[in-house]
């Protein structure tokens, strides 16, 4: 199977919708169906990274469908248009972080010299953009009310941040068949194993 291919990203949209449907309904912590792992966006991301738009339409569709059923599943009573266009939205973070990846990763890839950056950019920025828009549904749908609100950007920053920071190991691993892998990349790579775990 092609990377990019549309069958590579039939595949992977059925896995990024399976892991945000039973990543978001059965396996949420407390009340606000926020998961503290997470692979959906991270699986978006190299979908973004490979697939282009095409892969983000798809992700679109599937997102919006997994995220307005698993809040369906945690309280059928619910007003389900906000869990809709949350899920519409969330692709787009994953979107950015591929297409940051590529503006600054893509020609030599991650390096431990620019973890930080990494982490900052592709990670945190994305996340804190997305969170600042998953967590409003909080508000406007009346999930989990404004008290909430600063708390479910912090714990959606962090989850998107650390489902990227799983998925790098198998972007750099794509970037190796290509190239010969170089100390530092093998540094980066170690140093996210550590942080992740």
């Amino acid at each position: 199977m092609v990377r990019g291919s549309n069958l590579w990203i039939t595949a992977l949209v059925t896995l990024y919708f399976l892991v945000s449907y039973l990543g978001s309904a059965p396996f949420s912590f407390h009340e606000t169906n926020i998961v503290q792992i997470s692979v959906a966006s991270g699986i978006g991301m190299i979908g973004c990274l490979y697939g282009g738009k095409r892969a983000l339409s798809t992700l679109i569709v599937a997102s919006s469908i997994a995220y307005t059923a698993a809040i369906y599943r945690w309280e059928s009573d619910m007003p389900l248009l906000p869990a809709f266009i949350t899920g519409a939205l969330v692709p787009f973070a994953s979107y950015l972080s591929a297409f940051l990846w590529r503006q600054l990763f893509n020609p030599g890839g991650l390096k431990f010299e620019n973890l930080i950056q990494f982490v900052l950019l592709i990670g945190i920025f994305p996340g804190l953009l997305f969170a600042l828009i998953a967590a409003s549904d909080s508000l406007y749908g009346f999930y989990n009310g404004i008290d909430g609100y600063l708390y479910d950007v912090y714990e959606l920053t962090s989850t998107y941040t650390l489902s990227i920071l799983l998925v790098v190991p198998f972007i750099t691993s794509g970037l190796r068949q290509k190239n010969r892998c170089s100390i530092s990349q093998h540094g980066a790579c170690y140093s996210l194993h550590f942080i992740c775990c």
